[in-house]
């Protein structure tokens, strides 16, 4: 099955959140309200980390950098402190913002892409008078839902990737400001700026993730219609068609065999904020 994509876009807003939250955003896949609210809730995620840490840093002042005499790890060495921050960030990390992610709610977001998917392709198939099942049926099929598993997996494995990072960058801010005369509440604006980064990174991880489901949910719904009937399919990858389509994407637009649609790899990992979508061109009975 294709690895559908996505293109890079741009409070302040990154330029990745810029991208969804524009007006007029043109989107043939029509899924940019799922991404956006998807997009919000990994947000989120990282804000309550966030503010798990301001409490930590500032509120209780945990590294001693205040005016308050203590702190759960004045007393230790920069080295001890970093660890002693990481170990509690890593718990932080996977209760805010990991285990989150496993649950029954991002799964859903997937299958509502999904399911918009199986109805936009039942009606490009009714076109050319073919009869299909119910979208809430197609959606249901071990392929679909098996796909939906893996793109919340994949989800989680890119966020954590990106948590590993930040987690970096929080432990050098912490050893830096523990051996040095760095104020709690400048640790707290460096590590706030470092989460703004990675809130952009979760944004573009959605809107990705999204889209390729929806897609790769279109070229199954295109490959199973009736099982007493054998279809030959044609699709169309189709763009925005505005300036902000970029060259890649240009050049794969274009009519394909449904065979060489689902062989067709396209690497998502350079492209954030994809709008591009499959649609059928023909149909033809297989006798």
């Amino acid at each position: 099955m294709s690895s559908t994509h996505a293109h890079t876009y741009g409070r302040q807003l990154t330029a990745a959140e810029y991208a969804l939250e524009e007006s007029g955003r043109v989107d043939p896949t029509n899924t940019t309200s799922i991404q956006r609210s998807l997009a919000r809730f990994l947000r989120g995620r990282i804000g309550h980390l966030n503010s798990d840490i301001r409490q930590l840093l500032v509120e209780e002042d945990a590294l001693g950098l205040g005016d308050s005499t203590g702190g759960r790890w004045a007393d230790l060495s920069a080295a001890e402190t970093a660890r002693r921050f990481d170990d509690w960030l890593q718990r932080a990390i996977q209760a805010e913002v990991l285990d989150p992610i496993e649950a029954r709610k991002v799964r859903d977001w997937f299958e509502r892409a999904s399911k918009q998917a199986a109805r936009t392709a039942n009606g490009e198939l009714r076109r050319f008078g073919v009869d299909v099942d119910p979208a809430d049926d197609v959606i249901q099929q071990d392929a679909i839902q098996d796909q939906i598993d893996l793109q919340q997996e994949d989800t989680r494995q890119r966020v954590e990737s990106w948590m590993d990072d930040y987690a970096t960058d929080a432990r050098s801010l912490v050893t830096a400001a523990v051996g040095g005369n760095v104020a709690k509440s400048q640790l707290m604006r460096d590590i706030s700026e470092r989460a703004q980064v990675y809130k952009s990174q979760v944004t573009a991880t959605a809107s990705g993730r999204v889209v390729n489901q929806y897609n790769t949910t279109k070229l199954t719904s295109y490959d199973r219609v009736d099982e007493a009937v054998e279809l030959d399919v044609e699709a169309e990858y189709q763009t925005a068609g505005d300036d902000k389509v970029c060259d890649q994407c240009r050049g794969l637009a274009g009519t394909y065999s449904l065979e060489e649609a689902q062989q067709l790899v396209i690497p998502d990992d350079t492209h954030n904020n994809c709008r591009c979508q499959w649609r059928v061109t023909d149909v033809r009975d297989v006798f």
